[in-house]
């Protein structure tokens, strides 16, 4: 699969947000996402997490299918 449009990743909302930040705390793989190169998500407690891992688990809730890093780009 090809990058998503961003028509179908503006489907995700602040609550995949808040639900991926969780299960990432919580431990879920980051799959195929690295560390971030440039900016963190830092959480109220200090803790850090990559955006792009935090986007691709939110928009794999929204979308309803595994979402990649391939499948879309960051910054």
């Amino acid at each position: 699969m090809a990058r998503i449009p961003a028509k179908q990743l503006n489907r995700v909302n602040s609550k995949h947000i808040i639900e991926a930040v969780e299960k990432l705390v919580g431990g879920a793989e980051i799959q195929d996402y690295g560390p971030s190169t440039d900016y963190d998500v830092v959480l109220d407690d200090g803790t850090r997490l990559a955006p792009k891992a935090v986007f691709g688990h939110a928009a794999t809730k929204a979308l309803g299918f595994t979402v990649l890093p391939r499948h879309f780009v960051g910054g």
